[in-house]
């Protein structure tokens, strides 16, 4: 963690030594320097991610129309299974093609709210450009101290890393947000043309969660009609000797009609361990494989939204660093993701514009903090998973792509009205010995 202790710096050395020290700082400010704005990047985009997954998991299961809707889709894959059943593959075949013609019930709630919450978030981009201009002076300046903090990660020691440090990089953040961007937000045409980026940006990100072809519900219902027909009165003997064939070939039912492999094994192994809760009660052990059948469609769909809103935003926002400074991103972004994905929160309340912090201990704000554990744990995945998602994200498609350009742009005027100031006010904090 972060150290107390408030001993400063110093200058550094005088003579050659010293010199070369400056012109090191000014070239190569090594992964730090984005570790430090990528992990508010990192932070906001998992915040982000717990809200989709949260939102529309409750507007799967709570929504009265789309709860109705499910009701029917799973009615119609029932009704098209004859009993007893037939063959596997063709009774899933005969369920899935009446299921999937009627109307998804993950895409109302899936699309709207993809859209809207990765449009709210994108209207942070111009911020976070203020952040990597800050971090870049910062590093330029400070190259050991922001080392220091970039190491900084819960439980551990962190280095040489002390509050006096988060003050400095503070100080030189909200000098970086007062001393520029002057066109932050935009306004009139300018904002027009962002808002309508950044909605076209949701809308992608919304096509992509709600997965056509995939549909999550269609091949559950498929899946539990199938399954349900097949379970006897007295299912004690299918469920152990029959059952587990039945969910193999239901597997491949539905992998062979285009569902992802992770719900093709997924669907069948909670109806399986479902069912299995009640061997001597075949009505309740088949109401159960629907229960579990439909379960596993709401926290997949709710999964895939919350991914696709993480892509999206997270490659938007990588993509703008790469645009805005490529020579000095593309040899360090997989040390510095890598680092920001396990530094201590606290680095982030240095990027704080409205927090007034002494630094005489560390910052903590427990209505802020409940939120956002909230979110975290509702995202899905720890931040180690999430980095390996971000690793995959390809920013230079995100920052070349023209429709994108409004919302790139935004971030590289941000950045560089804002370096301007953050490196004045650095290059002031160092002169001072600060």
């Amino acid at each position: 963690m972060v150290r107390r202790s408030k001993p400063r710096p110093g200058r550094r050395p005088a003579g050659r030594a010293g010199r070369q020290d400056e012109r090191a700082g000014r070239q190569d400010y090594g992964p730090a320097a984005l570790a430090l704005p990528t992990a508010v990047m990192l932070r906001k985009t998992i915040e982000l991610a717990g809200a989709v997954r949260d939102l529309v998991y409750h507007g799967l299961t709570e929504g009265q129309a789309v709860v109705g809707s499910t009701r029917s889709l799973f009615g119609a894959a029932m009704d098209a299974v004859p009993d007893p059943p037939d063959d596997v593959g063709a009774g899933f075949a005969r369920a899935y093609k009446a299921a999937s013609s009627l109307p998804d019930p993950a895409a109302g709630p899936i699309q709207e709210i993809v859209r809207d919450e990765v449009e709210k978030t994108l209207n942070r981009l111009g911020y976070w450009g203020v952040n990597q201009a800050a971090a870049d002076a910062f590093a330029a300046a400070f190259p050991r101290e922001a080392d220091a903090l970039a190491e900084t990660s819960p439980g551990r020691a962190g280095g040489q890393a002390r509050l006096d440090h988060l003050s400095m990089l503070s100080s030189v953040f909200k000098a970086a947000v007062h001393g520029g961007p002057t066109g932050w937000p935009p306004a009139g045409r300018d904002r027009l043309i962002f808002d309508r980026a950044a909605r076209a940006a949701g809308l992608r990100a919304a096509d992509d969660a709600w997965g056509h072809g995939e549909s999550a519900f269609a091949l559950a219902a498929a899946a539990s009609a199938v399954m349900g027909v097949a379970i006897p009165d007295h299912p004690r003997d299918f469920l152990r000797r029959v059952a587990p064939g039945l969910c193999g070939d239901l597997s491949r039912g539905i992998s062979s009609v285009g569902g992802p492999p992770d719900l093709a094994s997924a669907i069948p192994a909670a109806m399986l361990e479902g069912a299995l809760e009640y061997q001597d009660d075949g009505v309740q052990a088949t109401g159960e494989v629907a229960v579990r059948a439909v379960r596993t469609a709401h926290v997949w769909a709710s999964t895939r939204a919350a991914t696709s809103a993480f892509r999206t935003t997270y490659g938007m926002a990588a993509g703008a660093a790469w645009a805005s400074a490529p020579d000095r991103f593309e040899p360090v972004y997989g040390r510095a993701l890598k680092s920001a994905g396990g530094l201590d929160p606290v680095v982030c309340y240095a990027f704080d514009l409205f927090g007034d912090h002494s630094w005489e201990e560390p910052p903590f704000s427990e209505p802020a903090e409940d939120i956002w554990e909230f979110f975290y744990s509702a995202s899905g995945r720890t931040a180690t998973e999430w980095v390996e998602i971000a690793r995959g994200v390809d920013y230079r498609t995100a920052a070349t792509l023209p429709q994108n350009a409004a919302l790139i742009n935004a971030y590289k005027i941000s950045y560089d009205a804002a370096t301007r100031a953050a490196t004045r006010t650095a290059a002031q904090l160092r002169k001072a010995g600060r």
